[in-house]
Formats: structure tokens, sequence, C-alpha cells
């Protein structure tokens, strides 16, 4: 797979899982009012049933991701510290770090995503596949685009 291929599907797959999370935070969360609450229930028509599934899914995956999160925190502040003091080996090593717990982080969230997958039918599952195909090709139409 090409590299250009690799970052369009993570940046898919990303959109697909914050939206899922954004489902599951409940009310108060949003992005422009278009994947807030009710957005995989209404575009996807999940029954009372899988609501209830993803939002113990997704759930499950923030308290699994919680203190993942809280070591990225730390490790940006540890790193701001090392660029300033112009440790090159600190550097190297909390990058290292944070590669480590940025793919922990990745695999709950698609962990997560898969359960999800795994609860919807197959009308759903090809309305699921037509968004993220969507998502893709805008990603892909934005990358292609020169920046200046």
């Amino acid at each position: 797979m090409r590299k250009i291929d690799k970052k369009i599907l993570t940046a898919a797959i990303c959109i697909l899982l914050g939206a899922g999370l954004l489902y599951a935070q409940g009310p108060g969360f949003g992005l422009r009012g278009k994947a807030g609450p009710g957005f995989l229930a209404a575009v996807l028509d999940l029954t009372d049933a899988q609501k209830a599934k993803a939002e113990a899914i997704f759930a499950d995956a923030r308290q699994q991701g919680k203190p993942v999160m809280d070591q990225l925190r730390s490790g940006r502040e540890a790193m701001a510290a090392a660029v300033k003091a112009n440790d090159t080996a600190k550097i190297k090593q909390l990058a290292d770090s944070q590669a480590a717990l940025l793919s922990q982080l990745i695999a709950i969230q698609n962990q997560a995503m898969a359960q999800f997958y795994a609860t919807l039918t197959p009308e759903q599952k090809a309305k699921a596949d037509k968004i993220q195909s969507r998502i893709k090709e805008r990603i892909g139409e934005r990358i292609r685009k020169p920046r200046f």
C-alpha cells in the first residue's frame, strides 16, 4: 500500500472513530453540529439496543485510553522541556515513548470500532463503508490540493 493511501486510510478510520467517540460522550459534544450525539444513530439508523451497546463499547475504550492519554500529555510536557534544553538524546527517547503510546491508543480505538462494527447489520455496514469511502475521497482531495 502506498504511503499516501495509508495516511488516507488512517485519517478515515480516525474520523469514524472520532464520530463514534463523540456519539458515546453524550450531549454537549459535537463537531460543528454534524458529528455530535446521535450522528451515528441517525446516519446508520441504530436500534436502541445498538445505541446502548455502542455507548458501552466506546465508554470502555475511553476508560482504557485515559491512562494512555495522561501519559501522552506528560510526554508532550517532557518533550517541550527537552526541546528547550536542546537534549537530543532525551528528544529521541521521548519520541520513541510517545510513538509506543500512540500505537496503544490506536489499537484501543480500532478494537472499539471493530466491536461496534460487529454489532451492525449488513445494511448498516454498507452505509458505514460508504461513509468511510466518502471521507477517504475528501481527505485525498485535500491532500492533493496545493497549499500555496
